[in-house]
């Protein structure tokens, strides 16, 4: 996280992220977008320190935003594939038993206001 808060210093309105759909990010967009979902994850579950997560998503930018999220928070993060049979996934949970499973992140597009106690 340090190296990437830095680049933000440097970089913060600088391109970070280009997807084939032609979708763009500058460094302090993808920042905010991690740090409100970061705030949303934290006001419904509370601390994620140490707490394992499951990640089911396209890798895509809002994959890489919720990977930030989760490390801010100090989350395990469980990352499977979302093409993975329902009785593959369904052997992960029962394994690893995660607090909370991520498929989908929706609301970033609304506005969030977030809990300044997450950076």
């Amino acid at each position: 996280m340090h190296y990437f808060s830095n680049k933000l210093k440097k970089n913060k309105n600088k391109l970070f992220f280009v997807t084939p759909k032609k979708e763009k990010l500058s460094y302090q967009e993808f920042n905010q977008k991690s740090v409100i979902l970061a705030s949303y994850l934290y006001s419904k579950n509370g601390s994620l320190k140490n707490k394992r997560v499951l990640l089911n998503m396209d890798r895509g930018i809002n994959y890489f935003i919720v990977v930030v999220a989760l490390i801010k928070l100090g989350a395990v993060i469980i990352p499977i594939s979302n093409k993975l049979k329902l009785i593959e996934v369904n052997y992960i949970k029962k394994k690893y038993k995660p607090l909370i499973e991520i498929n989908k992140i929706p609301f970033l597009k609304k506005k969030i206001i977030y809990d300044k106690r997450v950076k």
